[in-house]
């Protein structure tokens, strides 16, 4: 603790000290007639002890209430499980904020988003209340090892809405939390726009990264260069290893994954999303990365002409992990669309075209 801690602590012990002192006073007693100027007094003095006693009271509450602050600031971050259709549905609560935020990561795990998370562009944590979590069968939220097949994004999607409902009871009810937005990003965007779906009532809001409908014959291609995880980069295997024990239990994780990726228009040989999309009424903001080597620009265009609340924003220079490479703006975007615009009115927003705006990074 610092000086002003120091500070707090004596006004705290001063107050407390102050209130007896002043609550056993004793009472005035009612001026005897003729002693008018005596029972002013009288008068004057007690509603001067009433003034201190109230002053008093006020500086505990104030001094209380900073503490509380102080130790939320320290405390960022709790983690616990819930259990859903036969798995742990591992998440971690971030921050303290009115608005509710799900954060759904892509394969591998919640570590996906620690520039979101932990580092100098990470979310605000005094607006939004995160609750980042792992899939079901990857990093934390195991065993069971991942179940793939055409029920793995609607299992999801399950999972992670019994998680925000788990959270209502460790979350401070008078905040109203009764619905949440949704951040997902590559697998974890198809499931955040599955939930709006499903679940329209209680999702407010959602912004996706990476989103796709199907993939090419080159999306695979590049895929399957990133298979043997020896070609990751150290920061890479290392931000994983924050929720796998040994990088042998990553590859092996990864290994029926890329399996899962060079199958999946066998599993999904039509949009997941056909026939369902007007039943998304919420904003959506969706963000693409022009250098995306998996999914090309007809795909997040195709998702926002059959969205009518979704906006999409592109990056001229970022790839699949823009959330990654330009934090900045992604924290930005972000915060605005989840804030419904209402703090950005003065600045001047990038001017989209038809459809889409162009960022350059």
């Amino acid at each position: 603790m610092g000086s002003n801690d120091e500070e707090m602590d004596i006004d705290i012990e001063q107050s407390l000290k102050m209130l007896p002192r002043l609550l056993l006073l004793p009472k005035r007693q009612p001026p005897t007639p003729g002693h008018h100027l005596l029972g002013l007094w009288y008068v004057l003095v007690e509603l001067a002890v009433r003034v201190e006693i109230m002053a008093a009271a006020a500086a505990v509450v104030v001094a209380v209430e900073l503490n509380v602050n102080e130790f939320m600031n320290e405390s960022e971050s709790m983690s616990s499980y819930v259990e859903v259709n036969g798995c742990p549905i591992w998440y971690e609560k971030f921050g303290w904020g009115p608005k509710p935020v799900l954060l759904i990561p892509g394969g591998i795990g919640m570590t996906d988003f620690l520039p979101q998370l932990e580092e100098d562009y990470a979310l605000d944590f005094k607006k939004f209340t995160i609750i980042a979590v792992e899939a079901p069968g990857w990093g934390r939220s195991r065993p069971p090892v991942r179940q793939f097949g055409v029920n793995v994004y609607n299992n999801d999607a399950q999972c992670f809405h019994a998680v925000m409902e788990d959270s209502f009871t460790i979350l401070d009810q008078s905040l109203g939390f009764q619905k949440y937005s949704i951040i997902g990003w590559s697998d974890g965007a198809k499931v955040a726009l599955l939930m709006a779906i499903k679940y329209s009532a209680c999702v407010e809001s959602v912004v996706v990264t990476a989103i796709s409908t199907y993939l090419t014959d080159s999306a695979i291609s590049f895929f399957k260069t990133t298979q043997d995880i020896e070609s990751w980069s150290k920061d890479r295997i290392d931000c994983y290893l924050r929720c796998y024990e040994t990088k042998a239990e990553i590859q092996t994780l990864w290994t029926r994954f890329a399996k899962y990726v060079e199958y999946y228009n066998q599993y999904f040989p039509e949009d997941i999303y056909k026939d369902k999309y007007h039943l998304i009424r919420c904003p959506v903001l969706v963000m693409h990365g022009q250098r995306d080597q998996m999914i090309d620009i007809k795909q997040p265009l195709y998702v926002c002409e059959r969205i009518k609340t979704a906006k999409l924003e592109c990056f001229s220079t970022a790839a699949h992990d823009l959330h990654q490479k330009y934090p900045s703006a992604f924290k930005r975007l972000t915060e605005e669309h989840l804030l419904g615009g209402t703090e950005s009115a003065s600045r001047s927003a990038p001017k989209p075209l038809p459809v889409w705006g162009v960022i350059g990074m």
